[in-house]
């Protein structure tokens, strides 16, 4: 039994892997407004999901408003779920000059956008736990900051280590 969960975690850790090193990643130098960003972010994954531009906007923006998905004043993790079965998507987002969620997060720099329909529940909390070991690690707003492309985010993120 314990080697079928191990094969299970592993199989799912690929799969975090995969979705990070396919998914979109938006690299902003300027400081942008909550609102703009989502609109950024629904243009680019709306076609994927099927579903129109305003339609993801409403949804990433109505999320925010019900509660912040700002952690802290460098990192926010939005997130919504959509309609559907068997799909989720990520999108890493940096902003150099800080995207103003909010006063108390009023340049957050580090964005990982996750998308998933309500049967990819458990992935969404396995990606969440991925995504809280990366950035946690010693030097990672540093190394996110010195990023010179996108590519190179993808890299730092591919490398982090997770459990």
């Amino acid at each position: 039994m314990k080697d079928t969960v191990h094969q299970h975690d592993e199989i799912l850790e690929d799969r975090f892997d995969h979705l990070i090193a396919t998914c979109p990643v938006l690299d902003l130098e300027e400081g942008i407004k909550v609102e703009d960003f989502f609109r950024r972010v629904a243009v680019i994954v709306a076609e994927a999901l099927k579903m129109s531009v305003d339609t993801v906007f409403e949804l990433l923006l109505e999320r925010e408003q019900e509660s912040s998905t700002a952690l802290n004043a460098y990192l926010a993790i939005p997130h919504i779920a959509v309609c559907g079965e068997h799909h989720f998507g990520i999108l890493i987002a940096r902003c150099r000059d800080g995207i103003e969620f909010s006063e108390a997060a009023p340049r957050v720099r580090a964005a990982f956008v996750l998308i998933g329909t309500r049967d990819e529940r458990t992935f969404h909390l396995i990606s969440l736990a991925a995504v809280a070991h990366i950035v946690q690690e010693e030097g990672f707003e540093d190394k996110w900051m010195a990023a010179g492309s996108p590519r190179a985010l993808r890299d730092l993120v591919l490398s982090g280590r997770r459990e």
